[in-house]
Order: C-alpha cells, then structure tokens, then sequence
C-alpha cells in the first residue's frame, strides 16, 4: 500500500467493481469489497477477513478460475441402512469436490431418522439450546442411554437455525421483520443438493418451521425457495402439511430466483447457511459480492449463519 499520496487522485479502473478478485501490488490476492472513485482508493477484503486500502493504481483486476459445473442429480440409490461409516461421507465429497457440501456430510444413501408430529401440549415459548429442545421434542434421544442417530440432530439444525434467528429478532427488532400473516417467502440462498436440497427430498425436518406457532403462527403460510447454482431439482415443488409449507427449488443465482418468483422486499427474507461469501476464497466471494449488493440495496432482510467462530465468521462481519 502506498504510504504517500499522490499529487493528483489516480484514475479508478473501469475493471473494477465490487466483487472483483484483485491483486495488490504486495502481491496478495482479494475481493474487492468498496471503491472510492473520486480519491482513486480501493478496499480489499484479503482471505481470513483482513481488509486493506490501497490506491487504485496498486491494485490490479485478476480472473478467478472459474467453477466447474454443478454434477446432475443421480436417480436415488436403494435406501441402505442409516448406519453407513461417517468415513464414508469424506469419501463421497472427494468425488465432488466443487460441490459445497457444508457441514452436513452424512454419505449418499444414509436414511436420515423419521420426525414424528409433536407430542407436547404446547411447545415452548422459546428456543433456548439444544438440552431443552431435545427433551421436549425428542423424548427418546438420550446422549448417553439412547444416542439415536446424531445425523437427525444435524439436519434438524438448518429449520431450528432459522427458528432461533428469527425469535432472535422479532424480540430485539420487530420492526424490521415482514408483518406475517398470509404467506412469507424464505430465500434459502446457496442451497446445494449436498446439503439444504437435500433434507427437502430425504427427510421431513423443514416441517419443524411449523411447530413453533409462536414464530410463524398459523395464519402464515410459507414458501421456502431453494436458490443457488448446485441446486439438483430445478422448478420442482413440494407442498407439506394442507399446504402451509411448500417449497421450490431454483438453479441459478439469487438475484435471478427473486424476480423469477416475484419476491417482494416486503413479504420475502433471504437466509444463508454457511455461504461462504467471507471465506477469503477468491471465486466464492466474487461469485456472492453483486447478487448480495444488489439484493440489499433493493431492501431485502438478510440472514447469514456460520459454522465456525473463526474465518467465515470474522470475514462474513
């Protein structure tokens, strides 16, 4: 970075945009995350979060290699036995490493558990951990007597995140959530058939979003809209529970799936699991950076969650 500054602001690049991978004449590789045109300075968002300014003239545009296509959708194997070898699942994401396959690493043909209906009388008034969902909910999973298969709990994470961010909010922020009543569209941004698709065909957890009428009451129907480039299932829709839940799935990015399906700002809420638009890799950021800018600048509320307290978490802020 340039520790003087030059008689005249240098001339800003028509290369340059947000979003745009670039190098910097130290010779680290960024995003670019804010330009500054009339004083000809750039804002670089380095891998692990760090951000730099530097003149325009230090700054170069570089081409990310660009991302294999996502692989079709095999026909589903044979339900085997849910006890496959977690060993497996690293197997089955070597053979597809440019699928973003998250946290949920549970191996093809692993038969995620059945969730039945609620039994209690009422459910909680709030989500407070997992201790006490599990013993309200799930009765029979115990950690130590009864362990179950731990793949329900992972799975289950994805609907109760967005439980919980939502409680969050309506308690600290009401009034920036969409008033509910009628039907709230949820834009499941970066959606992959390793991950969020996946539970939508293989098991009935998204349902969970139902069962806390004190986050989306009964008069609020929902439509989850499954939106990214490695969704499997493009324009397939499944209704669940008299048509109170449906969801749709979209291949293509975000920006493309909100005007596909009309999303309004006002009955419409995008939420990311573990996107990776702060990762410091270089061709995921720029692949999020425009849909994301263009996407709030049109007043869309966004939620992101993360998977660890470190990299995505410090890039993402």
């Amino acid at each position: 970075v340039t520790t003087s500054w030059p008689s005249q602001p240098p001339e800003m690049s028509l290369e340059l945009a947000v979003g745009s991978p670039v190098t910097l004449s130290s010779g680290d590789a960024g995003v670019v995350s804010e330009l500054n045109a009339r004083a000809g300075l750039v804002l670089a968002q380095l891998r692990g979060g760090v951000t730099v300014w530097a003149f325009a003239t230090n700054v170069t545009r570089r081409v990310p290699a660009a991302l294999p296509p996502a692989a079709p959708q095999p026909p589903p194997a044979a339900k085997r036995s849910a006890r496959v070898p977690l060993t497996r699942a690293l197997d089955d994401a070597a053979e597809n490493p440019h699928l973003a396959i998250g946290t949920l690493r549970w191996p093809e043909g692993h038969s995620f558990p059945h969730l039945e209906p609620p039994s209690w009388a009422a459910p909680p008034d709030l989500l407070v951990g997992w201790p006490s969902y599990v013993r309200v909910r799930l009765p029979n999973f115990d950690p130590v007597k009864h362990p179950g298969d731990p793949s329900q709990i992972d799975g289950l994470s994805y609907p109760l995140t967005l439980l919980f961010a939502w409680q969050c909010l309506a308690r600290t922020a009401p009034v920036e959530l969409p008033e509910l009543g009628g039907e709230l569209t949820v834009v499941i941004m970066g959606a992959s058939q390793k991950a969020e698709e996946r539970l939508l065909w293989e098991t009935d957890y998204w349902t969970e979003l139902l069962s806390f009428p004190h986050v989306f009451p009964a008069s609020t129907r929902l439509h989850l809209i499954f939106s990214g480039p490695e969704v499997a299932h493009h324009g397939k829709v499944k209704s669940e529970r008299s048509s109170r839940l449906r969801s749709t799935c979209y291949r293509g990015d975000l920006c493309d799936a909100l005007v596909a399906h009309d999303c309004s700002p006002s009955s419409t809420v995008l939420f990311g699991f573990n996107t990776g638009c702060g990762s410091g890799i270089e061709e995921v950021m720029a692949g999020w950076a425009p849909d994301l800018s263009a996407a709030l600048q049109r007043g869309y509320l966004a939620f992101f969650s993360c998977a660890n307290d470190y990299s995505d978490l410090r890039g993402e802020v």
